[in-house]
C-alpha cells in the first residue's frame, strides 16, 4: 500500500524546476551530481527504479517497534515542500507506525538536512529524546 505514495522518479538532480527555492540555494554549495551518478546515469536511474518499483522481501508497514521497552526511539523528519518524496507518504507511515516520532518541517524541501542549523536541531531533538527515555 505504501508504495502507491512513492514518487515515480527520484533522479531529479538536473530537474531544477522541481526543486524549490531552498534546495536550489543548498545545491549551490552541496554538489551531489557526481555522487549520484558516480556509476553512470543509467545505473543510477536503474537502482532508483529497483527501489521504487521492485518487490521488497518485507512490507515496511509490518515493521515492529525496534525499542519495545523504550530503550531508544525512531525519528522521521520530512519537509512539507519536498518535491522528490511526497509528504503524504511520510504522514501515512507515521500514522501506520505510531512508534515513529514524526517531525514535519514547514516550508522545507528535500534538501532541508543541509540547511544552516538543521543538523543542530535534529541532534538536539535526538539527544532530548534520549534523555527523556530514562
Amino acid at each position: 500500500m505504501a508504495s502507491l505514495y512513492y514518487c515515480r522518479s527520484s533522479l531529479l538532480v538536473n530537474l531544477v524546476s522541481w526543486i524549490f527555492d531552498m534546495q536550489q540555494r543548498l545545491l549551490t554549495w552541496f554538489e551531489v551530481t557526481a555522487q549520484v551518478r558516480q556509476q553512470g546515469e543509467f545505473e543510477s536511474l536503474h537502482r532508483d527504479m529497483m527501489v521504487g518499483f521492485g518487490t521488497w522481501e518485507f512490507d515496511p508497514m509490518d515493521l515492529e517497534n525496534p525499542f519495545p521497552n523504550n530503550e531508544g526511539s525512531v525519528h522521521l523528519w520530512h519537509g512539507d515542500d519536498d518535491g522528490v518524496v511526497p509528504v503524504m507518504l511520510q504522514r501515512y507511515i507515521s500514522q501506520q507506525l505510531p512508534w515513529i516520532h514524526y517531525h514535519e518541517i514547514p516550508g522545507a524541501g528535500h534538501m532541508f538536512p543541509f540547511a544552516n542549523g538543521m543538523t543542530y536541531k535534529i541532534m538536539r531533538a535526538l539527544l532530548n529524546a534520549e534523555n527523556n527515555l530514562s
